[in-house]
């Protein structure tokens, strides 16, 4: 038995549902983009001034959202070769995420990366994009939160 249930048995704790808004079994994923003191430059920021500009610099811009497949190619249509390695990568992809595949292919393949790719698609379960969040969504929530931050609050303007 937990030390907060013995102190307080009367008390039930919040489902996971209720204090978060999603079912505890949905699949959320957190989205960062860390800047460093280096990439400020790049980005324009060069003062305290310039931060003002920060809502409309997207870095999020080059993420692309997909909606997996559960749809298994068939070994009849791509031939055995082709067939076990898609499923390999499939695997791999389920095992240690997208871009750590790409990465291992981009290893294995380098320059041909982008060709085999294309040819790997079907495997890798990137049919269409997902609906809910895309690059655009995750823009303006930055917008909203950046802004936020950087203006002050209206009762610290009329004091």
């Amino acid at each position: 038995m937990s030390q907060p249930k013995r102190q307080a048995p009367e008390l039930e704790p919040t489902p996971f549902e209720v204090m978060y808004g999603h079912p505890s079994d949905a699949i959320i994923t957190r989205v960062e983009r860390q800047v460093a003191g280096r990439d400020l430059g790049r980005m324009g920021f060069s003062t305290f001034e310039s931060l003002k500009s920060a809502p409309s610099v997207s870095p999020f811009k080059k993420i692309v959202f997909y909606e997996a497949s559960h749809v298994e190619p068939s070994i009849e249509e791509y031939g055995f070769a082709m067939w076990t390695s898609g499923m390999y990568l499939r695997s791999m992809a389920k095992d240690f995420g997208l871009a750590a595949t790409r990465g291992f292919m981009k290893e294995k393949l380098g320059r041909n990366l982008y060709r085999d790719w294309k040819r790997f698609e079907p495997f890798l379960s990137l049919p269409t994009q997902t609906i809910g969040i895309d690059s655009s969504s995750l823009y303006t929530s930055f917008q909203q939160s950046v802004s936020r931050q950087l203006l002050p609050a209206p009762q610290e303007l009329s004091a």
